[in-house]
């Protein structure tokens, strides 16, 4: 669309397209839905309707002024390249600029979304922000920080899982004139420019609930790609935080929960080595720890397609069975779920059956091997709950 575009009413959906401005959209009142769409806007946006993000992509070139409705970020990714300013903007005759009393809302309520200001931030909304308005997602920053007194003083009071990031390349003011209602809630920042003094806090405490210095965990794989039986390395690398780094490697088959150890000692060895014996996607965990004890984790992904190497599977060991992992080694001491069951291995990786005891806990693993849940056995003499936990409460049949 060329030139300005003015929308004056009603209801705007992209039905998952995009809608392109080339010069600066003007909303007077009426609803935008992004969907799964894309809106982008050239120049400025001026908001006086809602906007709903939802899970598209928004992109403003200029200046985003909202002066009434609701922006709800949802589980967008919405970037605004000049200033986002919440609040009713007077020119004066000599140049300067006030801010008066806004009537927006802005939303952020779902973990997946991002709202990033270019410039500057200011917020003199008469929002009152104390409720579920500001609790998850990521706000980040690469200007000024400005929140000014509404109706009410807690117009920017952030909580539960909101993280604000400031990242900008130059020095960054952060001031709240009611620190005591409104504030961050978790505040993460790159722990080198904190130090050199490269963000300036008006007020003492930061207002922030959690303050998270940040360093860069520049980790990489040697490979984004593998055959199975092919010997994989990940190496650590870290900056900007207190030298020196300790490292620690981890991996799993992607959609598994539990992480498979490579190196978990936190030590000043860089690299570690293993072998995916599985076809997939694995993902790759490299968890950097500064001298200051702060640590960062990376994960990095390694596609694997058949080779010709050794696969994962089971092997049979004389009237026994043993079972080789997926990272190029047999399972010792530990569970394993297979094909949505559960087994366990002994100290030297047989698989186990009978009863077996760990800590307080009895479970019986059945002739195949596998775990019994909810289910009797011995001949309906014990029965097994639906973690397969058998015990003192554990309900005989009658």
């Amino acid at each position: 669309m060329t030139g300005d575009y003015i929308h004056s009413g009603g209801s705007l959906y992209t039905g998952g397209g995009t809608l392109t401005v080339n010069g600066n959209y003007y909303q007077n009142g009426g609803v935008i839905h992004a969907e799964t769409g894309t809106i982008d806007v050239g120049d400025g946006f001026v908001q006086k309707g809602d906007m709903y993000g939802d899970t598209g992509t928004i992109h403003v070139g200029g200046d985003y002024h909202q002066q009434k409705g609701t922006l709800e970020i949802g589980n967008s990714t919405f970037t605004v390249d000049g200033d986002y300013t919440l609040a009713e903007i007077q020119n004066n005759e000599d140049g300067s600029v006030t801010y008066n009393v806004g009537n927006g809302s802005l939303k952020m309520q779902d973990d997946e979304g991002h709202f990033t200001v270019g410039g500057d931030f200011c917020t003199r909304s008469n929002s009152n922000a104390a409720g579920n308005v500001l609790t998850a997602g990521t706000l980040e920053l690469k200007g000024n920080f400005t929140q000014l007194k509404g109706y009410y003083t807690n117009n920017f009071k952030a909580r539960d899982h909101h993280i604000t990031m400031l990242t900008g390349d130059e020095t960054q003011t952060i001031s709240f004139e009611n620190p005591s209602n409104s504030k961050f809630n978790q505040l993460q920042i790159r722990k080198d420019r904190f130090k050199n003094g490269d963000f300036v806090f008006e007020n003492t405490p930061i207002p922030a609930n959690q303050v998270v210095l940040l360093y860069d965990n520049l980790s990489f794989l040697n490979t984004e790609s593998a055959l199975t039986g092919q010997v994989v390395t990940v190496a650590g690398q870290a900056a900007n935080g207190t030298a020196p780094y300790t490292y620690a490697f981890y991996a799993r088959l992607a959609g598994d929960t539990e992480w498979y150890v490579i190196k978990g000692d936190f030590d000043d060895v860089v690299y570690a080595t293993f072998v995916p014996t599985a076809v997939g996607t694995y993902e790759v965990k490299s968890v950097a720890k500064d001298d200051d004890g702060t640590m960062m984790e990376k994960i990095m992904t390694i596609n694997v397609q058949k080779g010709e190497g050794k696969k994962a599977g089971w092997e049979k060991d004389g009237s026994q069975w043993k079972y080789y992992g997926e990272f190029g080694a047999y399972c010792v001491n530990q569970w394993k779920v297979i094909k949505g069951k559960t087994y366990h291995f002994d100290a030297r990786g047989y698989m186990q059956t009978g009863w077996y005891k760990e800590g307080n806990v009895y479970y019986y693993l059945k002739a195949d091997g596998s775990m019994a849940v909810n289910e009797w056995v011995e001949n309906g003499k014990y029965y097994l709950d639906n973690n397969g936990h058998w015990g003192k409460d554990a309900v005989a049949k009658a």
